[in-house]
């Protein structure tokens, strides 16, 4: 029963609070991007700028993208990270907005 309890809040839970926006660990992803300090705080200044942005406009991104930038961002290479998302959610947002059509003509 605990197992199964733990599947539930590891992969379920997530998917239905994907309106949240996640928490990572931006520690974790810069250090494993460099041993170099200089870019480690550079990292970490990049990371915190795109969650402010992304916490400012989360409400307003639809659900759909949400979840699948989420997804995406979470089955990626690497560990998640909040540059990732939000270059996620900033081109499925344009091309939702601007919908290629074809024609045969």
């Amino acid at each position: 029963m605990r197992a199964l309890l733990l599947v539930f809040c590891l992969f379920i839970t997530p998917l239905a609070l994907g309106k949240n926006l996640p928490r990572y660990d931006p520690e974790a992803y810069c250090q494993a991007d460099t041993d170099s300090p200089s870019l480690y705080n550079l990292c970490i200044e990049d990371e915190q700028g795109y969650y402010n942005d992304l916490r400012q406009s989360w409400n307003d991104v639809p659900d759909d993208i949400k979840s699948y930038c989420i997804e995406d961002n979470r089955d990626g290479i690497g560990l998640p990270s909040y540059s990732m998302l939000e270059l996620c959610v900033s081109d499925e947002v344009e091309a939702a907005n601007n919908v290629s059509t074809f024609s045969f003509d």
